[in-house]
Formats: C-alpha cells, structure tokens, sequence
C-alpha cells in the first residue's frame, strides 16, 4: 500500500474515532446540584419545587409611635439559603430594611421615619429564582400633630377651652394656641396635663398631652366671634387646627 494511500486509511479511522467519542450534549445543572441547594430538594438532589420561587409573606401591623412606627411580619424564601431581606418603605421612600430572622421567619422592630409621609408598606427581597414579593401596606405616616377641642365654656368676658393634642414625631408635650376673629392670637398653652384616655388610644406617648387654658378676648358676643384652637408643631410637619368655633 502507498504511503498516499495509508494517510487516507489513518485519517479516515481518526475521524470515526471522533465520531464514536464526541462530546455529550450540555445540559442545564438542576438547582438541586448546585453547592447551596435550596430546603426542598431532598439528599438525592430530586427537585420538588413550589410553584412560585418568589418569597412568601405578610406585614402584620404597623402603628405610630414617636418619631417612626413599630412594624411586624414575616416572610420565607424557598430557594433561599438565610434569612428574608424585608425593605420598609413610606410614601414609597426606602426608610429600612428588616432580616425576618426571628421563629418562623417573623420580623419586627423600630422604623425612625424623619420626614417621608405616605402609608407603611413591606416588599420580601428576593434571592435566587422569582421576584420581590409585596407583604402589603398598613397605616399612614403624618408628621403633622393630631388632637381635639373638646369643648369650651364662656364666662363674662373669658373663655376656657379644654381638650388634647399631641405631635406623632415625639412623646414631648406640645402647645396650642387660638386664632381669634378679633384679629388676636391668644397662647401658646401648654398641652401637658394628664390625659390617660390619650395615652391608652395612642401607645408609648405617654399620657401629658391634655390642654384647659382661660383667655379674655377683646369681643365675646357668640354670633360675633369664631377661633380655632391649633396644635404647634414640633419637628418634620405643620401646626394643626384641633378645633374651633363658628357661629351659624
């Protein structure tokens, strides 16, 4: 046999050679093989996945309380290998975030909101397959203060107002003042005096946030006079009307 014709039968049995010992085929690596697989793979790397990859969960509460809100939840990620990433938000501002680290994936805690307004909501931060997930949305942040004239008594020539007021950013006592249609603005007044039923309706403000003051104004005739009683405000919002009078 030639030379010639010994390269041919050499090249030829390499190239069947190549065919017989090709590479296989790639495929995907199953989640479950992977170094870190998540808890519903079992010890044989069999996947049982759930039908949504995406973290599970729910805001439970979130309530005022001086200077921010208190908020609790929580959330599970089940391809996710440690605690749930739980984002606070205000008026869709990011003012937090919260590991749901606690029994049975339960989150809660202390949020300071400074100035963002709007209602509280929570979003699961995911890991691995899916999305973030909504936990919902709760109550609504004003920085304004809040209260109420619960009445007021004119005897001769002075008038004596009665009632609460208290500003969300702090537990410290506030001042009203009145605005009178004399043209006059009357106070500020201490809004300190001790008012349990406040205190009770409004946790961890402490109950010093009652207000009765007496003031003599240049004109008192009924139908000839109007006031409205406001809060003063102590940090991030405006002073707030609590209460007034108008003669019809």
């Amino acid at each position: 046999m030639s030379i010639r014709s010994r390269l041919a039968t050499v090249t030829a049995a390499l190239a069947l050679g190549a065919g017989l010992f090709a590479a296989p085929t790639a495929h995907a690596q199953s989640i479950c093989d992977g170094p870190e697989p998540p808890s519903w793979c079992d010890g044989g790397g069999v996947e049982d996945p759930p039908a949504d990859y995406s973290p599970q969960g729910k805001l439970n509460s979130a309530s005022r309380a001086p200077g921010g809100v208190n908020v609790s939840g929580w959330a599970s990620d089940p391809d996710g290998t440690g605690p749930v990433r739980v984002k606070i938000t205000v008026g869709g501002t990011w003012v937090a975030t919260l590991d749901a680290n606690q029994s049975g994936g339960a989150f809660s805690g202390f949020v300071g909101v400074p100035t963002a307004t709007g209602q509280v909501c929570a979003t699961a931060l995911n890991t691995g397959y899916g999305t973030n997930k909504s936990l919902g949305c709760s109550v609504s942040v004003d920085h304004d203060p809040v209260g109420n004239l619960d009445g007021y008594r004119i005897d001769g020539n002075s008038v004596t107002m009665w009632g609460w007021a208290l500003d969300p950013d702090t537990a410290q006592s506030t001042q009203v003042y009145v605005q009178y249609s004399d043209g006059n603005t009357y106070g500020p007044y201490p809004a300190n005096l001790t008012r349990t039923d406040v205190g009770a309706a409004h946790p961890g403000y402490g109950d010093a946030h009652g207000f009765q003051f007496t003031f003599t104004p240049t004109q008192i005739h009924r139908c000839y006079t109007a006031w409205t009683v406001n809060a003063v405000d102590l940090h991030a919002g405006a002073d707030k009307s609590v209460g007034g009078y108008f003669c019809s």
